[in-house]
Formats: C-alpha cells, sequence, structure tokens
C-alpha cells in the first residue's frame, strides 16, 4: 500500500503555503504478514526490506509498525544508507493476543496501562526518527491521556 503524505512549506516573505507530495510505503508490504489468525507473505530482515522500498521510483519514505523490540538507531541508519525518509509509526494494538478483548478499551486497566505506554513509547521513538506522526487507530477511550503526553501533539479538544 502505497501512502503519501503532504510537506507543507510556509514561505517567510510571502503568502501562502506551498504543496508538495512526498511518497512512503509500509515496510510490512514486503514482510511477512500476521494477524491473531493467520498469517502470510515472506519474512525478510529489515535491510532486504528497506532495500526492495527503495528500488521503488519516487518513493520518498518508509513507515513502519512499532514494536517495544524495535531498535531506532538500526532503523535509522538503514533508512540513511538507502535515501530514504521516515514520516510515521504505526502502533500495534492488535495483532499481539493482549489485545484480544480491545486496548484502550479493555475493561481491565492493566492492559489499558500498558496500551497507553506502548503509544507514548512510539511517540518517543517517532520523534527520535525524526517523523512527524504516529498512527493509532481511534480505538475510543484513552486517546486523551495520549496526546496530553507530548505538548506537541494537536487539536486535543476534537478528541
Amino acid at each position: 500500500m502505497l501512502h503519501y503524505f503532504l510537506v507543507f512549506t510556509l514561505e517567510k516573505y510571502r503568502i501562502g503555503v506551498n504543496i508538495s507530495y512526498k511518497y512512503s510505503v509500509s515496510l510490512g508490504a514486503f514482510d511477512l504478514h500476521r494477524g491473531r489468525f493467520c498469517k502470510y507473505g515472506r519474512s525478510r530482515r529489515l535491510e532486504e526490506s528497506v532495500k526492495i522500498a527503495s528500488s521503488i521510483e519516487n518513493l520518498d519514505g518508509v513507515s513502519t509498525t512499532y514494536h517495544p523490540s524495535i531498535d531506532v538507531d538500526i532503523l535509522k541508519k538503514v533508512l540513511e544508507k538507502y535515501n530514504l525518509g521516515f514520516p510515521y509509526f504505526t502502533v500495534d494494538l492488535s495483532r499481539d493476543s493482549i489485545w484480544l478483548n480491545n486496548s484502550l478499551t479493555s475493561p481491565n486497566p492493566k492492559i489499558r496501562k500498558t496500551a497507553v505506554e506502548r503509544i507514548k513509547n512510539c511517540i518517543d521513538a517517532t520523534l527520535k526518527m525524526g517523523g512527524s506522526l504516529v498512527n493509532v487507530c481511534p480505538m475510543g477511550g484513552g486517546l486523551k491521556e495520549v496526546c496530553s503526553y507530548n505538548s506537541e501533539c494537536k487539536d486535543l479538544d476534537r478528541i
């Protein structure tokens, strides 16, 4: 799945906004997919997936799913090697068995707390990568607590 994101450039002495498009793809497109009930595709090492992605014409960057075990420094080095940017992480709050009965909306306070902590860690990792957003499915309660974690989060009144 090819994603696109907008880059807004404000010019100091001009009124208006210049808009340019940049294209990214999820590294998951080149790896093993596994859900709660099935898996398909082929398992690849990080660098192999990034190398394949870098061969896509006009591709500016890649996104990937955030897991607590991800080594952000290695990911950053590999993307730099292949001259690819990094727009965002997607928080995985669905595939692991802990999330079978929801995450942010779980009746179990320990599971809700774990989900909030996972998102907070993802925010930190995204900032370390130089990314500009975190992709979270709006799964109900808990988003306000997560967004208030970092002062750069906007539009809290809409949650």
